[in-house]
């Protein structure tokens, strides 16, 4: 928690005042309720990070301190790491058409 708390604590959802915490928690508790483990309730609190955090590769280092399990799964669910990020659509369509805007790496 506190690394997420780290990354996103000052910030919102967007067009709200709602903070972005609440979205992560949001997400971990879905996660542990459909059976997660440890490793995949951590990369839902910090599934947005290499996407949303700054700097990036600060947010990286964090993520992939919780281990390789971790950073597997949220390299796998980032579809951008530049700032500012593509257009969500161009984002979303190169994702689930298998591809990414940018190189996975550690």
């Amino acid at each position: 928690m506190a690394a997420a708390a780290q990354t996103h604590g000052t910030q919102e959802r967007k067009g709200t005042t709602i903070p972005y915490l609440s979205h992560l928690l949001g997400t971990c508790s879905i996660a542990l309720d459909y059976g997660a483990g440890e490793d995949e309730a951590i990369a839902a609190l910090l599934h947005d990070a290499i996407e949303d955090g700054e700097p990036t590769e600060a947010a990286r280092a964090t993520v992939w301190s919780f281990g390789d399990e971790v950073g597997r799964i949220i390299e796998g669910c980032t579809d951008a790491d530049t700032h500012p990020k593509p257009p969500w659509r161009e984002r979303k369509e190169a994702y689930l058409a298998g591809g990414v805007l940018r190189p996975l790496e550690k």
